[in-house]
């Protein structure tokens, strides 16, 4: 049996990591928005949890979670096809794979410090081996890189009791700087940054249930941008900057939505499940996945012209 880590309307977990138990229940529904047109294709069909999907910048390569191997550790796979590749083997937890701008590492969660750390990766290099981004001293959390600069936004547990906040650091483990001041007992996390690198979505029940919220980096207010129906989390910003797909509950199992940046009316983008939504660099895909059980697999819808004008 796999790790169970996915708990839903949980306020106390940190990081929300990928698992492949559910908990969708029944959740009131807030109205079914208008659809989008897609093409769904299936990605991977492993017995396995394979989770938190990512494109690669250059639109080449999607990274993942998996436990395939017996353990949650990172995984890439070419969005053409062919033969998933390995690539970390610690027995400790790794999950939350994002790429750097540059497309030659990734950041990534792991307990093989002992507390949830942030790490980094080099892909350029022949052998390396991860690096610490931040000591571990406190739970980080949910990293996702800058596309504009050397930054990570991440969650944390620091100066919190009970929950969590957005925190940013360079990716040299030095300027680390606390983005938002939620109330004692709440979580801000999975947090993604817009494609001009000055705002940053994220889930947080601040206000209440889980709902999306924006919060510039340079710092100021943040504000809600989804109506609260049930969970809404796990935002990923579109490449040109106009929409947030985000994973929500809203009508009564847990689907991908999409809602202009600025805010709006929202649009559905699946209707048989669908979790951890990525965009493609050109905007015409999201990947994400489909629980089933104890197993979850990635698969890529692609989005109609009437999304397109």
């Amino acid at each position: 049996m796999y790790d169970r880590r996915w708990l839903v309307m949980i306020p106390l977990v940190l990081g929300l990591a990928a698992g492949c138990s559910s908990d969708d229940g029944d959740i009131p529904g807030g109205g079914n928005p208008p659809l989008v047109e897609t093409v769904v294709t299936q990605l991977t069909d492993n017995t396995a949890c394979e989770t938190n999907p990512v494109y690669s910048p250059d639109g080449e390569w999607i990274v993942y979670e998996s436990n395939v191997s017996g353990n949650g550790d990172i995984w890439r796979l070419r969005v053409s096809g062919g033969t998933a590749e390995q690539l970390t083997t610690d027995p400790a937890f790794d999950t939350y794979p994002y790429w750097t701008a540059d497309g030659q590492g990734i950041v990534f969660e792991s307990e093989r410090s002992g507390n949830k750390a942030i790490w980094y990766l080099d892909l350029s290099a022949s052998g390396a081996t991860p690096v610490p981004v931040t000591a571990g001293d406190e739970n980080d959390a949910s990293p996702a890189s800058s596309p504009t600069g050397p930054w990570v936004v991440f969650e944390s547990t620091q100066d919190k009791v009970i929950g969590s906040d957005i925190w940013v650091i360079n990716i040299d483990g030095t300027d680390r700087r606390r983005l938002t001041f939620g109330p004692e007992g709440s979580y801000a996390r999975t947090a993604t940054w817009s494609p001009d690198g000055l705002e940053i979505a994220y889930e947080t029940n601040a206000s209440g249930e889980s709902a999306i919220h924006v919060v510039p980096v340079a710092g100021s207010d943040a504000w809600q941008l989804t109506p609260t129906f049930g969970y809404e989390g796990h935002p990923a910003w579109s490449p040109d900057g106009s929409w947030i797909a985000f994973e929500s509950t809203r009508d009564g199992a847990m689907n991908i939505f999409i809602v202009p940046a600025d805010g709006g009316d929202l649009r559905q983008v699946t209707t048989e499940g669908g979790y951890w939504p990525g965009w493609s660099p050109d905007g015409h895909f999201i990947v994400y996945g489909i629980l089933a059980g104890d197993e979850a697999n990635l698969w890529t819808a692609e989005l109609g012209e009437d999304l397109f004008p």
